[in-house]
């Protein structure tokens, strides 16, 4: 019987030695290189910066509604937005770096976008380019 138990245990530690690969490739995050190089990928980031822009407008609704006090903000709300105004931003003003944050992931994306374009002005009809 305990052999059979240790031939169990030999066969489990050299089966699990053996397993399978975990490290993967997400096919879901393509590099920059891979998305600007090909047609296919300049119109998918094409349509994902589509997406990242109109979700932009909600930061500007949001910080314009504390601004306001229509979202009944106290004055501490705002400290980190009269901070960004005079040049010093704390390390945690969440709220503040949404704002800047997406809008230079949407420049970025643009930019990237163009220059994909530009490279693959041959591949892609004028139609397609120009938007």
């Amino acid at each position: 019987m305990s052999k059979q138990i240790l031939r169990c245990a030999v066969l489990l530690a050299a089966a699990s030695l053996t397993g399978c690969k975990l490290d993967l490739e997400n096919p879901n995050s393509p590099t920059e290189g891979q998305v600007t190089t090909s047609p296919d990928g300049v119109i998918a980031l094409a349509t994902g910066l589509q997406g990242r822009y109109a979700t932009s407008f909600g930061n500007f609704a949001y910080m314009a509604g504390l601004v306001t006090d229509e979202f009944a903000s106290v004055s501490a709300a705002l400290i980190s937005i009269s901070d960004a105004e005079q040049g010093s931003v704390p390390p945690n003003t969440a709220i503040a770096d949404n704002v800047f944050n997406s809008i230079y992931r949407t420049v970025r994306t643009a930019d990237d976008l163009l220059t994909g374009a530009q490279a693959l002005s041959g591949s892609i009809d004028a139609g397609t380019r120009s938007g």
